[in-house]
């Protein structure tokens, strides 16, 4: 699958299952592992019976093995608005545009969070030790399309593609070992 709104979604969920459940999705597994783990065996992370199930039914849409089967970001933005506000339910048509209503204070938020925090590390610096060069260029290369072409870049500023990149390293997997274990032989589709 080449690289979109899809992928944007998938990463959004694992990010909000890490956010709301407080741990990291499959920590103590190894590259080689991890990648059998949820690409072969297509097994994700566990809830706790204390996560809010609306919010968890949407997850797992999101990551769903099947690209076509995943939720929309709207979907996302409901649940989280009915959590933070329980009165706000609205039916689907009425669901606030991400782009015309939240996104001034979303990137002025966002920005001024990245001024205090999140100073951006360019890939290549980041010395995982499992990726090679090459896999560092197509790395790199995917979030430079992230940036200038993903729905995700258009909705949130650079901040949460920053915050993407100080996942744990235990989350990437050698480029070479996923197209022979995947019997893929295209690199943007392993991308």
């Amino acid at each position: 699958m080449k690289y979109g709104p899809e992928v944007d979604i998938y990463s959004l969920s694992m990010i909000l299952y890490e956010m709301f459940s407080g741990t990291v999705a499959f920590e103590n597994l190894s590259p080689h592992q991890l990648l059998v783990a949820v690409s072969v065996h297509q097994k994700r992370p566990t809830f706790e019976s204390t996560f809010p199930k609306k919010l968890q039914n949407t997850i797992e849409l999101g990551w769903s093995h099947e690209a076509k089967d995943r939720c929309k970001l709207n979907d996302f933005l409901q649940v989280l608005l009915e959590m933070k506000n329980p009165s706000i339910a609205l039916p689907n048509n009425q669901i606030p545009s991400m782009g015309e209503t939240i996104r001034v204070s979303m990137f002025e938020k966002a920005d001024n969070t990245q001024m205090k925090l999140l100073d951006y590390s360019p890939i290549i610096e980041m010395k995982w030790a499992t990726q090679n060069e090459q896999t560092k260029l197509f790395i790199e290369t995917m979030i430079k399309d992230m940036r200038q072409s993903s729905s995700f870049a258009k909705i949130f500023s650079d901040t949460i593609i920053n915050a993407m990149l100080q996942v744990p390293k235990h989350l990437f997997v050698d480029m070479d070992i996923y197209k022979k274990l995947m019997k893929i032989d295209d690199t943007n589709e392993c991308l």
